[in-house]
């Protein structure tokens, strides 16, 4: 599975990516913000990136530039309201492997992903490293293992990783129960599910967290559930 880096500061924008890319079978990680992508990066690796170029704070333009210096094979694409001739060409002397301007036809989106993909020299058939770490756990999401240290481990199921990865994403802030279901089920659920409820209960078990208290997954009343790492 191609993990895609997502920059874009429309949160509208920024969930339709990334539903789009995950129908076509695209891991996503989206941040709102060059800054936050920047820290995310540093012990990240994704495939792709796609960066709207008028974001808050540091530019698109910018971001670009610092992905490239930092990671000179990584492919960028951008996108941007900006499409004259000028802007486009100064996009790409920023690094940018591709310029999309909004709107954007979906499917056209996805044929440049592809085509970005047959061109990537680097991949390997092992995924980086994802490792998160609470306490003395540490739960890889790539092999879906949880380690404890004792040396004993559990096994998680797809469903569990998916949303230990999206509070991870998010970590000490709340993510309400929609925004796991989007994430988790995509549009296979029904408005009244007790699934997440469920699986909190395996996950929790499998982490060894089930006092009174939780100390990793936190249940926030009538919002959802955070992270504590």
């Amino acid at each position: 599975m191609y993990r895609v880096l997502i920059v874009e500061d429309d949160s509208v924008l920024r969930q339709g990516l990334c539903n789009l890319l995950q129908a076509s079978l695209y891991r996503c990680y989206d941040f709102s913000c060059a800054e936050s992508a920047v820290t995310w990066l540093s012990t990240n690796q994704p495939d792709i990136c796609i960066i709207d170029r008028q974001l808050p704070k540091m530019s698109g333009d910018k971001l670009c530039q610092t992905i490239k210096a930092q990671h000179p094979a990584l492919s960028v694409l951008i996108l941007s309201g900006k499409n004259s001739d000028s802007d486009k060409i100064r996009g790409l002397q920023c690094g940018a492997d591709d310029y999309v301007t909004k709107p954007f036809n979906p499917e056209e989106l996805l044929a440049r992903l592809a085509a970005i993909r047959r061109r990537i020299p680097y991949l390997i058939p092992t995924p980086p490293s994802n490792q998160l770490k609470l306490g003395d756990t540490i739960i890889d999401l790539n092999t879906h293992t949880v380690t404890f240290v004792d040396g004993s481990t559990q096994t998680l199921t797809l469903k569990e990783a998916r949303i230990i990865e999206r509070l991870q994403r998010s970590t000490n802030r709340v993510v309400t129960r929609d925004e796991l279901y989007d994430f988790v089920w995509g549009q296979h659920y029904l408005p009244n599910s007790r699934a997440l409820d469920q699986y909190m209960v395996g996950l929790r078990h499998k982490l060894r967290d089930t006092s009174h208290e939780h100390r990793y997954i936190v249940t926030v009343r009538g919002l959802g559930y955070s992270l504590n790492c």
